[in-house]
């Protein structure tokens, strides 16, 4: 009697894993693609966002569309799939393509008229989302449009140059992805600190303290092996002090009149911006500030010197993201744990107010003009309003024009999802109006809700926030992408230096200068851990080096980074 139970469990254990297979949404993954005409092939990257918010858009899809008997099968998702792979799959006709791609697409010039796959634009390998999607309205879970078109209906934020062309729109950016600072806030406030750092002088007032006083607890740590999270930091102190006008010419060579700088590209490197950025960088990896260990953690080994509560360190470049992977592992401590964007850089206050201008004030006058503007910035107050303020608060007479520029440094953020967009609809799909159906959803109200609820994410729609997780990891997120002035950087070529190159904040120090940083070991103390009085002359002159060998390095390669691009003089 007992064996017929067992093996009647176990059939109808077999048949529920058949009928869960065959009705592909139920949460199940497969590898290999489903070809009939009423599925969608699904290829998700998984990264610290997880995967369950897909299979939770699947079901929700499935269930609106279950008279039409609509499925999305998706594929096993991957941290490996990316922009290259996705092309490669597309091009190669004997592989196991997908009809929908999420994932990184920075790819875009391949996929739309590809240098390497399509055929020099006259196939491309991606659909063409103009009408498909883009000018469409998103469906919610109860298969009713909404009232906005989702061209409407993205933030600001997203780039339009690295998901259009010809004036078609062929990828779409599904997330707001923000590169900054992670906190553990618990550890900071036995410090004597209970608040953010505003500036980058600020935070280095912190790393002294904690370096003085935290004996196991270090004030940094990071990932050692090669990775994006340094850039974080080094684009936006550069883009804060040399603002958003110079950043874009950094990046395109393209002058203030619109023309291409064949002949002095290498000009743009002259930008004090870069000292200044170089400058805070040796600062702030002095071996001395670093958590035992940090030159070799991996992502897993770095979050828990943030999270270790006896040792380990305070800060730690990372994202958003973070919180989620996190979650899994701390979720007693999570409550700890805060997210910032990277502070301004305090050069930018002696640029606007320090020796050399009307004001003529001193360095610590500077320093305390800026982090007073920023706290008015984050209290929501408006360019007028802090002039105001200021005059009547501090008797300071200060010009609109500074304290907007002050406004404009805090609205820079890392922008991680800047680099292209997300998602894509293979052109050789016979499934089209589906994957467009299954994308609209993707886009709505209750989709974005859903993945904040399952990935503690943001998807770049303008929608109701207040139906999102209220912690304090969220609220930063928010009052990040909230100012008006908000702009975000990452390492985005445009212009002619997607083909002049180099495509890294540095053409001699590579993609990720600070490991350089690190690796040098600037540092301003002596043996026995005490600061040296003249200890910040060292980061002078390795920051002053490093950036006069740059900049004799690109110069002396322009002209041939030229002719190789193809380009005249």
């Amino acid at each position: 009697m007992k064996k017929t139970k067992l093996l009647t469990k176990f059939v109808i254990a077999i048949l529920a894993a058949t009928l869960c297979l065959s009705s592909v949404g139920c949460g199940a993954s497969r590898n290999e693609a489903i070809r009939d005409d009423r599925t969608i092939n699904v290829k998700v990257y998984k990264g610290g966002y997880g995967d369950s918010w897909i299979y939770s858009l699947a079901d929700k899809f499935e269930e609106a569309y279950k008279e039409q008997g609509y499925h999305v099968n998706i594929c096993t998702p991957s941290s490996d799939l990316n922009g290259t792979v996705a092309a490669q799959e597309l091009y190669d006709r004997n592989s196991d393509w997908a009809d929908v791609y999420i994932c990184p697409l920075q790819n875009t010039r391949t996929l739309v008229y590809g240098a390497d796959y399509a055929d020099n634009g006259k196939n491309p390998l991606v659909a063409d989302l103009t009408d498909l999607v883009w000018n469409q309205k998103p469906i919610g879970f109860d298969g009713k449009e909404e009232d906005v078109a989702i061209k409407n209906k993205i933030m600001e934020v997203c780039d339009d140059s690295r998901t259009c062309y010809d004036g078609k729109k062929y990828l779409l950016n599904r997330d707001i992805t923000v590169g900054g600072m992670i906190v553990n806030t618990k550890k900071l406030a036995t410090f004597g600190y209970n608040d953010l750092p505003k500036t980058s002088g600020e935070m280095f007032e912190m790393f002294d303290t904690i370096q003085s006083t935290g004996g196991n607890i270090r004030p940094l740590t990071y990932i050692g092996t090669s990775n994006g999270y340094h850039l974080h930091v080094s684009h936006c102190w550069f883009a804060q002090y040399t603002g958003e006008e110079n950043y874009e010419k950094f990046w395109s060579y393209i002058d203030e009149n619109g023309e291409p700088m064949i002949s002095n590209g290498y000009e743009v490197y002259d930008d004090k911006g870069l000292d200044e950025m170089m400058l805070a960088l040796y600062r702030m990896y002095d071996p001395e500030y670093a958590a035992k260990g940090s030159g070799t953690n991996t992502l897993s080994l770095m979050h828990s010197k943030v999270m270790n509560e006896t040792g380990g360190a305070v800060f730690a470049p990372d994202g958003d993201w973070a919180y989620n992977e996190l979650l899994v592992d701390y979720r007693d401590q999570i409550g700890d744990l805060a997210f910032m964007n990277i502070p301004v850089i305090s050069a930018l206050g002696t640029k606007l107010f320090g020796a050399g201008t009307s004001y003529n004030f001193s360095d610590e006058k500077c320093e305390e003009i800026l982090r007073w503007t920023i706290g008015k910035v984050d209290e929501g107050k408006s360019e007028n309003e802090i002039v105001s303020l200021a005059q009547s608060e501090k008797s300071w007479t200060l010009a609109l024009k500074d304290v907007t520029e002050i406004e404009k440094a805090r609205g820079i953020y890392c922008n991680r999802s800047g680099e292209g967009g997300n998602v894509c609809v293979a052109e050789r799909s016979q499934n089209k109006d589906i994957a467009a159906l299954f994308l609209r959803m993707m886009f709505s109200d209750d989709a974005a809700v859903d993945y904040n609820r399952y990935s503690n994410g943001y998807m770049a729609v303008k929608t109701d926030f207040s139906k999102y997780k209220q912690n304090n990891y969220s609220q930063a997120f928010n009052k990040i992408i909230s100012n008006k002035y908000v702009y975000g950087v990452y390492q985005v070529p445009k212009g002619i230096r997607i083909n002049v190159g180099p495509n890294s904040l540095l053409a001699k120090a590579g993609t990720f200068l600070v490991e350089d940083i690190i690796v040098d070991g600037v540092t301003a103390f002596d043996n026995e851990g005490n600061k040296i009085k003249s200890g910040f002359s060292a980061y002078e002159q390795a920051a002053a080096a490093r950036m006069a060998d740059e900049r004799a390095s690109i110069k002396r390669q322009w002209d041939q980074r030229v002719r190789d691009a193809g380009l005249t003089k």
